[in-house]
């Protein structure tokens, strides 16, 4: 009987380490052709301002720095797990290109500026995280990098929320941050057709 391949947390650094080589690369494309965009450059950065995917290619290669920032702050956190985990907890690194991003869920991550907490890893107050599933990601340690308040939850190719999918998504999310102690209150603040938006009001 073959065994099974056990990953390690060393091989799962070394996968993020080739990720980002390659991030820094993408974004600097993205850069060099500015107004000349490919599809997926104009939201696999875009900020929360930027609700047209039309993205200021000026400064991207720091928004590029501080997603790699973020996303080391959050590995570093779920490696505290295993490497097991850690890896089916980071699978999703592969989808933030912009070959990828336009075919996925994007999931934009916001800190409310006035309530903002400093965290030694990571200064900023918004992040974009693709994501094939909700499942894909641990919300506690994405949490315990950048205390949040809001999720702008994004459907790909033009799919459309219902109701039951909303309360579903709603309760994932509270399911894994309770598990890790992190309690709180969810209510949608605004619906599109494709976008909702979740309001965190947490338990202290």
């Amino acid at each position: 009987m073959p065994k099974t391949k056990i990953p390690s947390i060393d091989k799962q650094w070394q996968y993020f380490e080739r990720w980002e080589e390659k991030f820094i690369k993408a974004a600097a494309r993205a850069e060099r052709r500015r107004g000349n965009s490919r599809p997926g450059e104009d939201l696999f950065l875009a900020a929360p301002w930027e609700e047209d995917w039309t993205i200021d290619m000026e400064g991207i290669s720091k928004r590029a720095a501080e997603k790699i920032d973020f996303l080391r702050a959050y590995l570093r956190d779920i490696s505290f797990d295993g490497p097991e985990f850690m890896a089916q907890c980071s699978s999703f690194l592969d989808l933030q290109f912009p070959s990828a991003c336009e075919d996925v869920y994007s999931f934009l991550i916001m800190q409310d500026i006035e309530q903002e907490i400093p965290i030694p890893d990571f200064s900023g107050y918004w992040m974009r995280i693709f994501l094939k599933e909700l499942t894909d990601i641990d919300f506690s340690s994405a949490f315990s990098v950048m205390p949040f308040h809001d999720i702008q939850i994004t459907k790909p190719k033009n799919q459309t929320w219902t109701s039951k999918q909303i309360q579903s998504a709603i309760r994932t999310i509270k399911h894994d941050l309770g598990f890790d102690g992190f309690d709180c209150h969810v209510r949608t603040t605004w619906k599109t057709k494709t976008s909702i938006n979740l309001k965190f009001i947490w338990d202290t």
